[in-house]
Formats: structure tokens, C-alpha cells, sequence
């Protein structure tokens, strides 16, 4: 499995360098990529660094320098990596880059040793929908009711392979997503699938939406919990900031968020803080609720009718 994913999502060579940094979390799955990369006489570096809730671990300039000189750059972490919104990754051109999520290699295993030409072909034609809609609704029988504005931006598919220079994926992979626009999100979520840091979530939250951002909520013991993820932070992490849908069948329903959202016909929105910035070791601050049995209307198209994808 390592092999394929060296060969067939980075496309590496012999001639080309392979950074790996890594938390002590995941040290192992780290290690046996290292190990196969230098079997397979690829030069690569091994960064393992400490679980911490600190900002950073690395001095700024040099974990840039370090990532800008490599060709191909491995993350394992239990977050992904936004180099989009952050000032410290300004010249990443030239390197391909793959965060994993808080994987393992069973999971791996299962979502990677397949054909997956319909998944990218699914995903990138979602990501074109999204790019030109102007409004979306979700919508559940449960209650959801959700209308957000996704006019100017574009959609973004999560493939799994980072094959061109500056090309930067996730695993697991398999989702589409597209920012919202900044406080014009109103109606209620009803949270019945899982969320980030939380798992699955047994009795539904009911979160109460206007302003583009969550203002009430209700529930039980997963609530609670929601509530002190979204004060974690300095500023309370209560914007709607995308939304997205899964597109990979070999992605299991169970409880981490990363892999959930990536399950076919799965719904994501993502909450968090429009000022915020990105590094890559900072707190965590944004979190998905997955949302099962969805459906969700783009403009006057139905792309997803509870949680069967029409594309």
C-alpha cells in the first residue's frame, strides 16, 4: 500500500526528495513510510515532533525552508494542514503535498488499493457545480434547513493525488468542498452524524443559525461537548465557513470526522472563524459536522437527495 501511494498519488522518484514530518501520534505509520521510501531509494528526511497544544514546535522560517526544498512533502498529523490561509507558506510552487488526517494504515489500505479514476472524475465534477452556483439549501428530514451563499468562490476536489508541482490533497480523500460567504448563513442545522474531537453523535444537536454564524444550540451530552470545542479558542468558532460533500464509497461512516466526510454521500459543513489563520501546528480551529442522509440543492439543481449523490 505504502509503495502505491509513493508511486501512484505523488508520483515520486528516484531523482526527487520526500520530507515526512510527523507527530509522536503517529510515529509508526510515519517510520514504515520512511522505511519503504528508503528501500525504494527515494532521499527522504524524517521529522517526528512532540504531541503538543502549543502554537508551534519548528522555528517559522525554517520549517518553510525545509518544506520549500523538498519535492514532496508528507504530514501526519491528527489535523489537516491550511496552507492556503497562512503567511508562512508563501512559496510552495514547487512542492507537492499530502496531509494525513489522523490515519492509520488499515484505513489506508481500504481507501487507497483501489481503482479510483470515478472518485477524482465524481469530485471534480461537483467542484465545477460548486463553482459556478451562486446559493445553496441542505436540507433533512429531520429538521436541517440551511441556506448559504456561495457565490464567487470556487470548488475544491480532494483526491488524494498530488502529481503537479505546488499541488497540495488530503487523506483520506474523496470530498468536495466550497467556501460560504461571510455572514449571510440562516436557518438550523440538526448535527446527526459526527463532529470533530467528538465522534459519532448518538442524540442529535440542533444548532440555530443567522448572521452566518451559530448563535443557539440545543442537546445533550455531545452539545456540551461541541460548545466547548467552539470556545477553545480566543474568538468563538461559531462561522459557517464551507460546506462539502463526499465522494469516495471505500470510506466508512465511523466516527472520525476526516473520514467521514469523505463517505459517499455524506454532507460536511465546517465552523470556524472567517479572521482566523491557519500554521501548522496551531490549535485546532475549525471543526466539521457531518451530516448523514442530506440533501442538498445548488441553485435549482439537487446534486444530493438524502445522502444519494445524483452526480
Amino acid at each position: 500500500m505504502i509503495k502505491r501511494v509513493l508511486k501512484n498519488f505523488t508520483g515520486i522518484t528516484g531523482g526527487e526528495t520526500l520530507l515526512i514530518i510527523s507527530s509522536e501520534q503517529y510515529k509508526t505509520i510515519a517510520v514504515s513510510f520512511y522505511n519503504t521510501s528508503v528501500k525504494n531509494q527515494i532521499p527522504t528526511t524524517l521529522i517526528i515532533i512532540p504531541d503538543t497544544t502549543k502554537s508551534s514546535f519548528l522555528p517559522k522560517k525554517s520549517l518553510t525552508l525545509l518544506i520549500k526544498n523538498a519535492d514532496v512533502v508528507f504530514f501526519f498529523l491528527e489535523k489537516p494542514v491550511l496552507f492556503s490561509e497562512s503567511s508562512l507558506f508563501p512559496h510552495l510552487e514547487s512542492t507537492r503535498i499530502i496531509s494525513f488526517c489522523g490515519v492509520n494504515e488499515d484505513q489506508l489500505n481500504r481507501i487507497c488499493n483501489h481503482d479510483i479514476s470515478t472518485i477524482i472524475k465524481k469530485s471534480r465534477k461537483i467542484a465545477d457545480i460548486f463553482s459556478i452556483g451562486k446559493n445553496a439549501t441542505i436540507t433533512t428530514e429531520d429538521g436541517t434547513d440551511l441556506k448559504v451563499s456561495i457565490s464567487r468562490f470556487k470548488g475544491n476536489a480532494f483526491s488524494g493525488k498530488a502529481l503537479s508541482p505546488g499541488q497540495y490533497t488530503t487523506m483520506p480523500f474523496g470530498f468536495c468542498s466550497i467556501n460560504t460567504m461571510r455572514g449571510v448563513s440562516k436557518g438550523k442545522i440538526i448535527a446527526n452524524g459526527s463532529f470533530t474531537n467528538v465522534g459519532l453523535i448518538k442524540k442529535p444537536v440542533a444548532m440555530h443559525i443567522s448572521n452566518g454564524r451559530v448563535n443557539r444550540m440545543f442537546g445533550d451530552n455531545e452539545a456540551k461537548k461541541i460548545r466547548a470545542q467552539i470556545r477553545s479558542n480566543s474568538k468563538p468558532l461559531r462561522d459557517i465557513i464551507s460546506i462539502g460533500v463526499g465522494t469516495n464509497p471505500y470510506a466508512d461512516f465511523s466516527g472520525h470526522p476526516f473520514e467521514d466526510k469523505c463517505a459517499i454521500g455524506s454532507l460536511h459543513i465546517t465552523l470556524g472563524h472567517h479572521e482566523s489563520s491557519s500554521s501548522v501546528f496551531s490549535r485546532l480551529h475549525r471543526f466539521d459536522i457531518i451530516i448523514q442522509k442530506a440533501t442538498l440543492k445548488i441553485d435549482s439543481m439537487i446534486l444530493l437527495k438524502n445522502g444519494d449523490l445524483k452526480v
